[in-house]
């Protein structure tokens, strides 16, 4: 997946197991519930902002 240039809101959890280009853009993580980060593949951001007073946790599969 390559993401936008620009912003990505994402509400819900974010599994990466693939490859994803985050091609210059941010992420904002806005849920209103607890969110994660993980998958089995590691994830490069180029911006991260995180707009959840829930709050969001790094996962990762054991294996």
């Amino acid at each position: 997946m390559t993401g936008p240039a620009g912003n990505m809101n994402v509400a819900g959890n974010w599994t990466h197991n693939g490859n994803y280009i985050h091609n210059g853009g941010s992420v904002t993580f806005n849920g209103a519930a607890a969110q994660t980060i993980g998958g089995s593949a590691d994830t490069t951001f180029n911006n991260v902002t995180i707009n959840n007073v829930a709050g969001v946790s790094l996962v990762r599969p054991r294996g």
